[in-house]
């Protein structure tokens, strides 16, 4: 402890005392609920009265009274006590996380549905953690996580650069569909392997945009003997779909867009075991934010 903020503790403890002395207007009781010496509480309202330079209590072997100007000071010293026990207080919860700020993001809102009534409970039982949830291409999301500035991220394994700077925690497999225009050959099918499918179009959204999807759709498609035929003038889903709508190709979504999709798309299961997004929560190794810890492991995503 510097001298400064010895300084502090000990004229903090000053007016402790003389708060003491004034409530019970009796040296031995204040003595005895601040678990100190008598004579400590002497001393130390003496000093005090020295360095304000006025007497503060009026006091003899039978009586303790406060002078004019104790019972001025007796309000001011009150609400010194009362806003530093306060502001301790808060700054101890800011070092444990109870208070302060965290940024989530996600690459799609999907990925986080199953968990919005957890989500919901958390900022109840948390309401002096401020909580901003964001979407963010899976480019600029590790990006964020790489800088701080992003303190978890729910996403797929595939779009999570730097793997050894981050700590993942999976939590589902997400089933990959292939998507028709209603009216398709194929839609008469219960599961698809992609090989049935080789001579069709692929619409794909732009890999600058969703590397991960573009990736994972070549390398399934590699993985079956086939180079895929792709078209990726989508900049977004909706065109995405819209595009497969109005019959200019196929696309695959994973099983958590499939309820939300047109009527006059059928979704089909891709027949391979491989057919998956792995899904999950990230967060860098290095962020030193109190509130992460705090969220993972209330909502039970903590390793």
């Amino acid at each position: 402890m510097d001298k400064q903020t010895t300084e502090y503790a000990m004229k903090f403890h000053y007016l402790e005392c003389f708060i003491a002395v004034a409530q019970y207007l009796n040296f031995t009781e204040a003595a005895k609920h601040l678990y100190i010496a008598q004579s400590a509480v002497s001393h130390n309202i003496s000093e005090l009265e020295k360095e304000l330079d006025i007497k503060l209590l009026y006091r003899d072997k039978q009586t303790v009274m406060l002078t004019g100007a104790g019972e001025i000071f007796l309000k001011e010293a009150l609400k010194i006590t009362s806003m530093t026990r306060e502001a301790t207080s808060r700054t101890q919860k800011i070092k444990s996380g109870a208070i302060g700020n965290l940024n989530i993001g996600f690459t799609f809102v999907k990925i986080i549905d199953y968990l919005v009534d957890e989500l919901k409970e958390f900022s109840k039982n948390n309401p002096e953690i401020d909580i901003s949830y964001n979407s963010y291409d899976s480019i600029t999301m590790s990006k964020m996580l790489d800088n701080n500035e992003l303190d978890i991220g729910f996403a797929r394994l595939i779009t999570v650069s730097k793997k050894n700077k981050k700590n993942w925690k999976p939590l589902y497999r997400d089933q990959l569909y292939l998507v028709f225009p209603a009216g398709h050959k194929k839609t008469n099918m219960d599961k698809i392997k992609l090989q049935e499918v080789s001579d069709e179009i692929f619409m794909l959204m732009k890999r600058e945009i969703n590397p991960g999807m573009f990736d994972c759709i070549s390398q399934l498609c590699i993985n079956c003997g086939f180079t895929p035929k792709i078209v990726d003038h989508a900049n977004d889903l909706s065109t995405q779909i819209l595009l497969a709508r109005m019959g200019k190709g196929i696309i695959i979504l994973p099983e958590s867009f499939i309820h939300s999709i047109p009527k006059d798309l059928v979704p089909i299961p891709i027949d391979n075991e491989n057919s998956y997004h792995e899904i999950g929560v990230v967060w860098s190794k290095d962020n030193g934010n109190p509130t992460v810890p705090i969220f993972l492991e209330e909502l039970k995503l903590m390793k």
